[in-house]
């Protein structure tokens, strides 16, 4: 027998997953999923990837650090939504998976209260919390692969012995395209 748990669990597999197949049946052939997807049976990894691509973002957050009087980038990543049980189920797993990751909430509009559900986030935020999401998520992403590319790239480079060294022009190029991306639907 189901639990609450398992059982909402479920059905928001079964929701991402029809609407899965009304996209593949109005792509008019276009392969969008270029892998097999585990025999087509839905699990965490998948889940999770199509929730990111949906209601995500990866990027590098610009920080200044006043002890060492200079600015530096974090990558961060962030789901945010109104479905708290969802996020709270996200960053579970996340948290058992090594990615430790921060929840929070947040008033969507001062305005009109009433109008506006909360908004929800769990965000996770350094190179190395980042880069295990990357490895975990990355590979069941579709529509965040370009970012997720790009933060793979500017971390692989920091952490091959770059990371106490100021940014050149690699970094450079990468933060470009990364701002290119934030402006740019795919």
């Amino acid at each position: 027998m189901l639990g609450t748990l398992e059982l909402d669990i479920f059905c928001i597999f079964d929701n991402i997953l029809n609407m899965f197949r009304k996209v593949i049946n109005t792509s008019k052939g276009k392969n969008f999923m270029n892998r097999d997807n585990h025999a087509g049976k839905m699990d965490m990894y998948s889940w999770i990837g199509g929730f990111f691509d949906g209601e995500g973002f990866i990027t590098l957050r610009h920080t200044f650090v006043s002890a060492s009087n200079c600015y530096v980038y974090q990558p961060v990543v962030i789901f945010t939504n109104t479905d708290k049980k969802a996020l709270e189920i996200i960053k579970k797993w996340l948290d058992e998976h090594g990615c430790k990751c921060g929840f929070s909430s947040r008033k969507q509009h001062f305005k009109n209260p009433t109008k506006w559900k909360p908004t929800y986030d769990v965000s996770m935020y350094g190179i190395k919390r980042v880069k295990n999401f990357i490895e975990l998520i990355g590979d069941y992403t579709i529509i965040k692969k370009p970012q997720i590319n790009l933060i793979k790239k500017f971390i692989d480079h920091r952490l091959s012995g770059n990371q106490r060294k100021k940014y050149g022009k690699i970094e450079q190029d990468i933060l470009e395209k990364v701002k290119g991306l934030k402006h740019n639907f795919i």
